[in-house]
C-alpha cells in the first residue's frame, strides 16, 4: 500500500486501502470514482473532508470525523491552502493502485 504524507498541524501519513476508501466514500456519500470522473476532480469541502477522514483512518484507529474538522480548521486558520490539500490527497488516491487503468496490452 503506497502511504502518502499531508501536512496540516504536522506531517502526518495518508493512504488508501480498502478501508481508507470506503469510510471515504461513506463520508461523501458518493464512490472516488464519481470524484474523478475523467481523472481531475474540483473537491469541496465534504470531498476533502471525506478523504482525508478515510486517508488518515486507513493508518490510524482512533481518527474520527470531528478530528479531522479540527485538523481542517486549524490548516486553515494558519493559512493553509484547500487546493494544495486537495493535490495531495489526489496523488495519494493515483498512487493507490485502486484507480490504475491497464494499458493497451495489458502493461
Amino acid at each position: 500500500m503506497h502511504i502518502g504524507h499531508v501536512t496540516l498541524d504536522k506531517e502526518r501519513p495518508i493512504a488508501f486501502g480498502t478501508k481508507g476508501i470506503r469510510l471515504a466514500e461513506m463520508t461523501i456519500g458518493k464512490t472516488v470514482s464519481e470524484l474523478f470522473p475523467d481523472g481531475r476532480a474540483v473537491l469541496g469541502v465534504r470531498e476533502i473532508h471525506g478523504l482525508l477522514y478515510g486517508g488518515l483512518a486507513q493508518l490510524d484507529k482512533t481518527v474520527t470525523p470531528e478530528a479531522v474538522d479540527g485538523l481542517l480548521d486549524d490548516y486553515l486558520e494558519a493559512g493553509g491552502s484547500p487546493q494544495e490539500l486537495g493535490t495531495s490527497i489526489a496523488e495519494t488516491l493515483q498512487a493507490s493502485g485502486w484507480f490504475t487503468r491497464p494499458t493497451a496490452g495489458g502493461e
